[in-house]
């Protein structure tokens, strides 16, 4: 049998019985001692395929350090400031969009104070608690960015994360608006 031959059935095994997973490899290695035996000529042919998948193997680690490694300071410190604002936005869900509608529902069930009603009393502590909360997962963004020191270099992310402050302290203001129109009701 040629070293082609050889070379082409081993590969064909290969295939046959390490899917791209390779979820199965011990019987992909058990096949191919079976066969070196029947077959010395295959020797060659395995040590060709070790060696490509190695070669592939090390070729694909490359080009995946290559990728993180080109990522500059700058994209690196934008991902921080974007990883802060992702983890808060988690943190907060519908919880911040959702407070001026409990706090408008709250207005409309109850348009006069009613210190007396239980329902009244435990549907204003929840939306206290709920300004708290909010207020203090907005507070973790402000304190998580201001732990960011930016190279002098870069400036323009010192911008960046300047307005993303704003962004938050407005947010915090408006849950702080929504709750002085229940605070004194």
């Amino acid at each position: 049998m040629s070293e082609k031959v050889l070379f082409i059935k081993a590969k064909e095994w290969e295939q046959a019985t390490c899917s791209t997973d390779c979820i199965n490899q011990s019987d992909f290695y058990i096949k191919m001692a079976q066969a070196l035996i029947e077959e010395p000529m295959l020797l060659a042919a395995l040590v060709i395929i070790i060696s490509m998948g190695i070669f592939l193997s090390m070729l694909a680690k490359e080009n995946q350090s290559s990728k993180e490694s080109s990522l500059t300071e700058e994209q690196k410190w934008r991902n921080k400031i974007q990883e802060i604002i992702q983890t808060g936005e988690k943190r907060i869900g519908k919880l911040a969009s959702d407070f001026p509608c409990q706090v408008d529902s709250f207005l409309e069930k109850y348009p006069e104070p009613q210190k007396d009603n239980e329902e009244y009393v435990a549907a204003k502590q929840l939306l206290e608690d709920n300004h708290t909360k909010v207020g203090e997962l907005l507070l973790r963004v402000l304190i998580g960015l201001d732990g960011l020191e930016f190279p002098a270099e870069l400036p323009e992310l010192r911008q960046e994360r300047r307005t993303v402050i704003k962004e938050t302290q407005a947010r915090i203001n408006a849950a702080d608006k929504q709750w002085s129109r229940v605070k004194n009701h």
